[in-house]
């Protein structure tokens, strides 16, 4: 007679699937095979280990017994395709702000931490965080197969508004005497001014370095001259800001 086999599976991929097995009815031998022409050999014994690369596969086993093959019985090994979890792209946002968060690949949804989101089982829930924040997103489709994929919100500091004068006088009445640059946030500072034949006069790499209108200690004559500012904001990305600033006695 045909071998006993267990009812069908279904997995996962990525999921640790067990070996398929069956029972001999008459003690003898039990021969694995991938078609129903019993034409290509799996294996034989009692149980058989499962390759998942083989996707969802009939297995069929037969039971010889005195050299003679009995007829198959067969099982069905289904192999469900995971779902692509899709978090959106890594966003930065201001101190305060909310942004929406842009989730796919699934049919239900679960974002984890639930800190600071309206909701933990939509697509698009808003996150409102105060710190830089990881949020992780498991998506589910229909076969309960899961996937997850993360997105990181970052929270800039608010830069205030860039301050360059266009004109100061050195004069030692302690009132516009300083060439300074005024605003929040900037790394890598370098400032450079430049008189009209472009000869460089005064630089800086110290925000609070400010320039005093003297070049090799002497104070210069009213003129214009050129500067170019270079610095890296809070939100990490290099900027360039080239003008003129009038020297005043």
């Amino acid at each position: 007679g045909a071998p006993i086999v267990g009812a069908d599976e279904s997995y996962c991929e990525g999921e640790l699937i067990p070996n398929v097995t069956a029972t001999a009815t008459s003690g003898g031998t039990l021969t694995w095979y991938s078609d129903a022409g019993l034409t290509n050999v799996l294996g034989t014994g009692a149980s058989l280990p499962i390759n998942p690369a083989l996707g969802t596969t009939t297995y069929y086993v037969t039971e010889s017994v005195g050299g003679c093959e009995g007829s198959a019985s067969s099982v069905d090994i289904t192999i469900f395709q995971n779902p692509i979890a899709e978090a959106g792209p890594n966003v930065t946002i201001l101190s305060g702000e909310s942004t929406q968060l842009n989730g796919s690949g699934g049919l239900a949804y679960l974002w984890n931490p639930p800190l600071d989101l309206s909701c933990t089982t939509c697509a698009n829930p808003i996150a409102s965080p105060s710190i830089d924040t990881y949020y992780y997103l498991t998506v589910v489709n229909a076969n309960g197969c899961s996937d997850t994929d993360s997105v990181l919100i970052t929270i800039a500091v608010m830069q205030q508004d860039l301050f360059i004068p266009n004109v100061f006088s050195p004069n030692g009445d302690n009132h516009n005497d300083f060439f300074e640059i005024e605003g929040t946030g900037l790394s890598d500072f370098y400032l450079r001014v430049f008189n009209r034949w472009g000869e460089l006069v005064f630089e800086s790499e110290d925000q609070s370095l400010s320039w005093n209108g003297l070049q090799r200690d002497k104070v210069l004559n009213t003129a214009v001259f050129a500067y170019t500012l270079t610095y890296t904001d809070s939100y990490g990305e290099a900027q360039i800001v080239s003008g003129n600033v009038t020297l005043v006695k």
